[in-house]
């Protein structure tokens, strides 16, 4: 199967033995995986447990990715999040045309961060 652009791209089977070899190799067994709509342009996310920046490093390293690094602003917890109570953050390394799936492949943690200074500023 190809794209438009010509890149080579994953079926669902080649994404999950990809994870399945990151295991058998030793990497973290990721707490959920999700693999985007449109498998030709679509996205593999590995997510592993929170507050867990080694695991992310692991499998960049394993996956041969970009260094890891947080993403976005800090967020706080709430109904729209898994989590219940206080801040995070998305650490995250991700390579848009990763050679082995020909679409975008990213593992993330979402790490504990302190309230952002304008939202301790305006609780005082």
């Amino acid at each position: 199967m190809t794209t438009t652009t010509d890149q080579p791209t994953a079926t669902r089977d080649q994404v999950f033995a990809l994870v399945a070899a990151g295991i058998a190799a030793g990497m973290p067994v990721p707490m959920g995986i999700n693999i985007g709509e449109g498998i030709s342009h679509g996205r593999l996310e590995l997510f592993v447990r929170d507050d867990d920046p080694t695991a992310v490093e692991l499998w960049a390293t394993w996956l041969n990715l970009p260094a890891p690094a947080m993403v976005l602003c800090p967020m706080e917890s709430g109904a729209h999040s898994h989590r219940s109570t206080g801040w995070f953050q998305p650490y995250e390394a991700m390579a848009l045309q990763y050679p082995d799936t020909g679409h975008q492949v990213a593992v993330k943690s979402y790490i504990t961060v302190p309230a952002p200074a304008e939202q301790v500023e305006a609780v005082a």
